[in-house]
């Protein structure tokens, strides 16, 4: 791999965190776009992903986008916003790098997704857990398990009150994966919450639940007693693996 490459992706993963993990009680918004893929045309889809990134990179498009793979043929575009108006930004100055780009290109990259979709969280920045000696640094994560909960209407203080309590556990065991909480905002059922449990890969993960499934089977378990309840129904969740070589890191002023 060569160096410049290197350097992208500890830039990306840094500047991820950093939005993940920002000043206490200043909640960050995300905005997504997602892409699903025709089984058949998913190196189609990648080379000509790549090949509009560099067409970002070299036209200084303001936006940072980070690019993971939720479900095997699934894309998910996300770039930090500071409010809902950002997304129009971020169409307009896309519609500048497509202009560029030209008609057919854009006609042959359309023709390999079967739909897309778009939507928005907000990390709160409250209930996420940091562990206090993780295995890994926060520029090292690129695996997550992805968990969406749907809650009764009115139900999100409860909630949060039983993933404070939770938090306070894993703090005393020594939880050892990076877990942040999100609420859905538009595209997702209200209400809605998204658990990010985060680590180095898929393999550190597992034998991080591993160990804490064992030191912790009585505090999950009351955790999950607390928070069935509340949930409308079942919870679904999907491995989500960040895709450096798709992601794009804007320039610095």
């Amino acid at each position: 791999m060569k160096k410049s490459t290197y350097l992208l992706s500890a830039i990306l993963l840094l500047t991820f965190t950093a939005h993940l993990t920002a000043q206490e009680n200043d909640d960050q918004l995300w905005y997504c776009w997602e892409e699903t893929v025709k089984l058949e045309m998913i190196d189609q889809y990648r080379a000509l992903s790549k090949e509009l990134l560099e067409l970002c990179k070299s036209e200084n498009f303001p936006f940072p986008i980070y690019t993971w793979q939720a479900r095997p043929f699934t894309y998910e575009l996300w770039s930090p916003i500071e409010s809902l108006a950002d997304i129009k930004k971020i169409g307009e100055e896309w519609d500048k790098i497509l202009v560029k780009w030209g008609a057919e290109k854009y006609a042959a990259f359309n023709e390999t997704k079967i739909h897309q979709r778009e939507f928005t969280c907000t990390i709160k920045n409250d209930l996420q857990y940091t562990p206090a000696n993780p295995d890994f640094g926060r520029n090292e994560f690129e695996y997550c398990l992805w968990i969406e909960l749907f809650l009764k209407p009115g139900k999100q203080k409860e909630f949060e009150e039983a993933v404070k309590e939770y938090n306070k556990e894993r703090v005393e065991k020594d939880y050892g994966s990076y877990v942040f909480y999100a609420t859905g905002g538009f595209g997702f059922e209200q209400p809605c919450y998204i658990v990010m449990i985060a680590d180095k890969n898929e393999e550190s993960f597992f034998k991080s639940q591993k160990n804490i499934n064992e030191v912790m089977s009585d505090e999950i378990e009351a955790y999950m007693k607390k928070i069935y309840p509340l949930m409308r129904k079942p919870m679904i969740n999907h491995d989500w693996y960040l895709l450096m070589d798709l992601s794009y890191a804007k320039p610095e002023n």
